[in-house]
């Protein structure tokens, strides 16, 4: 008798576990989001179809145990949007799982829980929700470093302890932020550097294709906390080279109006992944002191002959690739034309990027 009692207290303390070890499957089919869905016309109109279909169209991706990895949870971290979760692996190195869909909080408090804070919330469907699998290919192209990206799929695991309940059923990006040996600094803490008065510089021409690439991608979203430095030794003194990070704003579009009003009047960096690269001035405005500071000794010589590397270096081949990156069933929806579109802003990035060059000058 009492080792039936045993059993049945055994089974009761270890049953979440028992059956998620038994059930859980590989993989899943889901959608990034369901909230995003598009009905009225009024709503077509006004707050755009924008990514609508790539956020509710079913994924077929992998699930992650996270017993069976080797990862071991650091902290949970993320900006006011983004779940993110940070990991290390054996070799130490830093790892991420960023949440596809983002929790968007209304700025003033008067607008909290309110139909101004859903129409906020709604506006994340302008974002291309599989953006990270594609710019990689791109950076590795054109030189610039980069780390990995996988789709996966989180379920309600009890090895993520006090997490559980932020990463249960959701669908993340896990993101190697240490591409390499070092491990890269803060923006902040290179620029402390810089200042100190010893033999700092950055590396101005790596930074400049890195640039590139945002321009390529029409991602805004570039302030200082998005990426990361790393020290090298030369001749001259130690050098910083850039390390991106984040792109949840690459290919970033809408064509409702009350987008096109706020970009108008309030947001001009909103200006869209469109075909053609113009307006870079606008898609700069959150970074543009860093342009000033981060190519101050590149003449124009240099941004010409660094975009026109950069224009041969993103062949059609690299861009095909990055785009079919996405899960199959995303690419079906607008693969094609997203592909032609960054062929398209490749092209004029030499004239693009040399108007932006000349306004810096101006404004330096």
């Amino acid at each position: 008798m009492r080792l039936k009692y045993l059993i049945f207290f055994l089974f009761i303390k270890f049953q979440d576990k028992i059956s998620f070890a038994q059930f859980i499957p590989q993989s899943v089919t889901v959608a990034a989001s369901e909230q995003y869905k598009s009905s009225s016309f009024f709503k077509k109109i006004f707050f755009g179809n924008n990514y609508r279909k790539e956020w509710e169209t079913p994924v077929t991706m992998p699930v992650f145990e996270l017993q069976k990895t080797e990862f071991k949870i650091v902290e949970m971290g993320g900006g006011q949007q983004t779940t993110s979760l940070g990991l290390v692996d054996k070799d130490n190195r830093e790892w991420a799982l960023r949440s596809v869909d983002k929790k968007v909080k209304a700025p003033l408090k008067f607008m909290q829980n309110t139909f101004l804070e859903r129409i906020i919330q709604d506006h994340v469907s302008a974002a291309y929700p599989y953006a990270g699998l594609s710019v990689p290919d791109i950076s590795r192209a054109a030189g610039v470093a980069t780390g990995q990206q996988q789709l996966v799929y989180v379920p309600d695991d009890t090895a993520f302890g006090q997490y559980r309940s932020a990463m249960a059923n959701k669908v993340f990006i896990l993101v190697n932020n240490q591409s390499q040996a070092e491990k890269g600094i803060t923006t902040d803490e290179m620029m402390e550097k810089l200042r100190s008065g010893g033999q700092y510089f950055v590396d101005q021409k790596t930074y400049l294709k890195a640039r590139l690439v945002d321009w390529l991608v029409a991602d805004w979203d570039r302030h200082k906390d998005q990426w990361r430095w790393v020290e090298k030794q030369t001749a001259s003194g130690t050098s910083f080279h850039v390390i991106p990070r984040d792109r949840d704003q690459a290919f970033f579009n809408s064509n409702g109006l009350l987008v096109k009003f706020i970009s108008l009047f309030f947001m001009p960096q909103l200006i869209g992944f469109k075909k053609s690269s113009a307006g870079i001035k606008r898609l700069c405005k959150k970074s543009r002191y860093m342009d000033i500071k981060f190519t101050n000794q590149l003449q124009k010589r240099d941004w010409e002959m660094i975009i026109g590397e950069f224009q041969n270096n993103i062949t059609d081949s690299v861009i095909e690739s990055a785009i079919k990156k996405q899960p199959a069933e995303i690419f079906a929806i607008r693969g094609k034309e997203m592909i032609e579109k960054l062929k398209s802003r490749r092209d004029g990035l030499l004239k693009n990027g040399i108007k932006y060059y000349s306004f810096l000058q101006r404004i330096a």
